[in-house]
């Protein structure tokens, strides 16, 4: 990666993140913003080892369940675990364990359906289970550190 200056609104929103203490051993250098529209989401993935083991995601706009699985070692197919609904102004922190062995993914669809697989629902406002939240254009910050950049 080559390192660039982020535009100083993002780098204000990451010097809060910074100051919270969540990234106390290194410093954000990098920042993917994507825009994901009704009925699109991502396939089962990690981050994998170019990144620090620690990423932030800050969630604006619609609303989403963010699926998360293990591949069993016998068969290597997913096996669901458990989704958290990422509500509208979110910050999702995954370190430790959850950013090593967990693949994450958001279904493609055009509305969620909330089920008892979603772990987060009681620190959701006024979201419970059986509850269908249709989707409206979603922008994601994935906020991180890359040990190594090209200067």
């Amino acid at each position: 990666m080559v390192a660039e200056t982020l535009p100083v609104w993002l780098k204000l929103h990451c010097n809060s993140l910074e100051e919270e203490g969540l990234f106390n051993t290194t410093n954000i250098n990098h920042v993917l913003i994507n825009e994901y529209l009704p009925g699109q989401g991502i396939m089962p993935h990690l981050d994998g080892p170019l990144f620090t083991p620690l990423i932030t995601t800050l969630n604006l706009g619609s609303g989403c369940c963010l699926k998360f699985s293990t591949r069993s070692e016998e068969s290597e197919q997913l096996e669901p675990q458990f989704s958290l609904y990422l509500e509208e102004g979110s910050l999702l922190v995954q370190t430790a364990d959850v950013y090593e062995n967990y693949l994450h993914s958001i279904d493609e669809v055009y509305e969620d359906i909330i089920d008892d697989n979603v772990k987060n629902i009681k620190l959701c406002n006024g979201i419970e289970v059986g509850h269908v939240i249709k989707r409206n254009t979603r922008i994601s910050l994935t906020i991180r550190n890359v040990p190594k950049v090209a200067k």
